[in-house]
């Protein structure tokens, strides 16, 4: 009988172990990288850890040098996420997104790069491979 109680306990182990996504606290939390409070929910992103460590950041360019911190210790993502810039409260897969970098963004640590979820009428469009480059000069 008390071998039984033990399933459930362990199943719970095993699921809060699963890395997963986390919603942004606006106001609360803080980017891990410049330490800024995340207020603007348009630039807001997240890496989160193949062993589950959630990172949150108020800007791309914050993202990617950690980000390059971040493979330099061997650590792996599960999952690299930002806003949408058309709809924040939905997080794009950076493989998935489009980037737009101009100067009217006004993203919070200058960056000026924003994401979409398609290019429809953007210019000067970038994936994630260009993104990361032009942040890890």
């Amino acid at each position: 009988m008390k071998k039984y109680f033990l399933i459930p306990l362990f199943a719970f182990i095993l699921q809060s172990c699963t890395p997963k996504p986390e919603a942004i606290r606006y106001g609360e939390d803080q980017c891990h990288y410049c330490k800024m409070s995340l207020v603007d929910e348009k630039f807001a992103c997240e890496v989160v850890t193949s062993k589950g460590k959630i990172y949150k950041y108020d800007d791309v360019s914050c993202m990617v040098k950690h980000i390059h911190e971040l493979e330099h210790e061997g650590t792996t993502t599960a999952y690299t996420l930002v806003n949408n810039f058309d709809n924040p409260t939905e997080f794009l897969n950076v493989d998935e997104a489009v980037f737009v970098t101009a100067e009217n963004f006004s993203s919070p640590m200058g960056g000026n790069t924003a994401a979409f979820k398609t290019a429809t009428g953007q210019s000067a469009v970038s994936d994630w491979t260009q993104v990361k480059n032009k942040f890890n000069k």
